[in-house]
């Protein structure tokens, strides 16, 4: 039910594991909690994750330094 992505900068070269991972949860509609370090990482972040498919209503940013 919910996914969380720890430190992780999905680069382009990591996007088929994410697509990966979105395809095989797609039907529970999962929560996508991302980390980051930096706030202006969170538009790359968030964009690579829309466009793989993941509904951006089920998309969270929280600040790495926060857990």
């Amino acid at each position: 039910n919910e996914i969380y992505i720890l430190g992780h900068s999905l680069s382009e070269v990591d996007i088929p594991y994410f697509e990966e991972v979105f395809n095989s949860t797609k039907k529970s509609h999962p929560k996508w909690t991302l980390t980051y370090f930096s706030a202006a990482k969170i538009p790359h972040i968030t964009k690579a994750l829309i466009e793989i498919g993941v509904p951006k209503t089920n998309l969270q940013c929280i600040n790495m330094t926060s857990l």
